[in-house]
């Protein structure tokens, strides 16, 4: 095989694996924002019940 060839075919290829890893770290990052912000609403959520059970209004 021609050398010219060879790393074409293999900066292709680790172009392809290094898009592959960033799209893998986006979607980690995307699934930690949204456990997160589920986790901050509940705890919103909670700290209002509790605010309500504290000033005597019904819930």
């Amino acid at each position: 095989m021609n050398p010219r060839t060879t790393w074409t075919l293999a900066l292709t290829g680790g172009g392809a694996v290094g898009l592959w890893l960033t799209m893998m770290g986006f979607d980690a990052q995307d699934r930690q924002y949204r456990k997160s912000l589920k986790y901050m609403h509940e705890g919103r959520d909670r700290v209002a019940a509790r605010m309500r059970g504290n000033s005597g209004e019904e819930k």
